[in-house]
């Protein structure tokens, strides 16, 4: 067997095992996770996932338009056009980044935007709970989050 023949099936012994298994293609509801507190947007980007307890996958809320966040792997950003746009993050879960910095206007809104939240101290804590009928999103005049 030549060098070339040889690496060859070097190499395709050592990935089959992730191209045969969950590994190959973007994680979806129902698969492993290992990292509590992670989002990421669904390839449609309609929706995100999110990694609640470390163990599973679950399929988020609706998310329009979802966008990661540079830097951000516990945030996520949707919209409905630039007059309509919120994040979400889990209370607890670290954040790291511009967002540790307290302001209102690096905020979040939880999962099911019942919530504001503040990055503070490297954790996403609740600011404000959001009386129904208004949610978590941006004001559009001020771009900053609260309830509206």
């Amino acid at each position: 067997m030549d060098k070339t023949t040889r690496g060859m099936t070097v190499l395709l012994l050592f990935c089959a095992p992730w191209c045969l298994g969950l590994e190959c293609g973007p994680p979806k509801a129902g698969d492993e996770c290992d990292n509590k507190g992670r989002i990421l947007c669904n390839p449609d980007y309609q929706s995100a996932l999110f990694c609640a307890d470390g163990t599973k996958w679950s399929s988020l809320s609706p998310c329009p338009n979802c966008d990661h966040i540079s830097g951000e792997d516990t945030l996520v950003s949707c919209h409905n056009g630039p007059m309509d746009k919120w994040y979400l993050a889990v209370a607890g879960a670290r954040c790291v980044g511009a967002y540790d910095a307290g302001s209102t206007t690096k905020g979040s809104c939880s999962l099911d935007r019942s919530n504001n939240l503040v990055c503070q101290n490297g954790k996403w804590v609740i600011l404000a709970p959001c009386i129904q009928p208004m949610m978590c999103k941006s004001n559009p005049s001020t771009k900053q989050l609260g309830c509206y």
